[in-house]
């Protein structure tokens, strides 16, 4: 079961000097075909051409006449017919051109959202979950910080500390709360956890959990997050949801999760996740996962590591199995993980682990 913060608790070349007036621009320069734009010697004045100029214009009002007088001869019926295709030919030509327009501005807005960062295996991160960051001393790479408990300055300041940031937030748990907990259709929020209160699982097929979550996504790149950690998404694993959630449902949802949060420019993570990290780790830039030290798993999230992807580790050193640092650096297939020991309530405190690739 994740663990997780309780109520409470990112050319001004030829352009005119100031002296100048616009006329006076006109006359600075002479037009490299010999032409004074702008001076007094050549306007009103006519040129060679202007009686053939006079000829077109009149062979163009013969030109009118003779077609008001065949529109004239035709019948009530061919006009109305003529006059419907020229309305429907001028609304495809309209429509066209604003398709097109909205066309190449999604192909715009897709285009400037397609650098997503993707965090390294050998990053080193820090969490803290249990309300607003306290503490930016840690030298990580990468903060996961609760989305709701902090605020754009605290994002700002760990940007240019050049550290990224991980923004928090339950997808598969309503939490009472959350300034959005009223979003969430009553149908949509099934049995409560006991351990937690004021927590009750979700029904992540609803379209009411994926609108409220599509939210909270576009929340956390408003804010600048890096990306998200959506957390308790391995709701199949339990039998006392109030659903009967399988492991397709968590497959489905994260990967609604994943095109929502590349939509908005942002990295995404599956946190814990055993049972279908195979299916969604293509999806995935990285993995979050908790004990698996002590659940013996690790190997599960090896083939991250193998594609490139980052494990971040963590190991609580006063939970129902207390692990020491010399047990989670040394666990069983942790070898690559970016690996923290933590106390269950996710404050400020850690130890890291040396990383060890090769």
């Amino acid at each position: 079961m994740s663990l997780r913060p309780r109520a409470g608790s990112i050319l001004n070349r030829g352009l005119p000097s100031p002296s100048e007036s616009p006329i006076s621009l006109h006359n600075r320069s002479p037009n490299p075909h010999g032409l004074s734009f702008g001076s007094s010697d050549t306007l009103g004045k006519r040129s060679p051409s202007n009686s053939s100029n006079s000829s077109k214009r009149g062979w163009a009002k013969r030109r009118r006449r003779i077609s008001l007088a065949v529109w004239k001869r035709l019948s009530t019926r061919k006009k109305i017919i003529l006059g419907g295709a020229l309305v429907t030919a001028v609304a495809l030509a309209v429509g066209l051109s604003v398709g097109l327009m909205q066309s190449n501005k999604a192909e715009s807005t897709v285009a400037q959202k397609t650098t997503v960062w993707k965090p390294a295996i050998e990053n080193t991160w820090q969490i803290q979950l249990n309300g607003p960051l306290t503490s930016m001393t840690a030298a990580a790479h990468n903060y996961d910080i609760d989305l709701f408990g902090n605020n754009q300055s605290t994002i700002r300041t760990l940007h240019s500390m050049n550290a990224k940031v991980i923004c928090y937030f339950s997808a598969g748990t309503y939490e009472d709360w959350r300034p959005d907990a009223k979003a969430f259709a009553n149908d949509s929020v099934g049995a409560s956890l006991a351990a937690w209160a004021g927590e009750n699982w979700l029904d992540v097929r609803s379209k009411s959990v994926r609108d409220v979550m599509a939210a909270r996504i576009k929340t956390a790149a408003d804010k600048g997050c890096d990306g998200v950690d959506p957390d308790n998404v391995d709701g199949y694993s339990y039998n006392n949801t109030g659903f009967p959630l399988t492991k397709q449902d968590a497959v489905n949802y994260m990967e609604f999760l994943a095109r929502e949060a590349r939509s908005n420019g942002l990295a995404i993570g599956l946190k814990n996740g055993a049972a279908i990290a195979a299916a969604v780790m293509h999806l995935m830039d990285w993995d979050i996962n908790e004990s698996c030290a002590v659940y013996n798993e690790c190997d599960t999230y090896q083939p991250f590591i193998k594609a490139g992807r980052p494990v971040f580790h963590i190991e609580y050193v006063d939970g129902e199995v207390p692990v020491n640092l010399t047990t989670a650096c040394n666990a069983p297939g942790t070898r690559g993980f970016s690996t923290i020991l933590k106390h269950q309530s996710l404050d400020d405190w850690f130890l890291a682990c040396p990383l060890t690739i090769s």
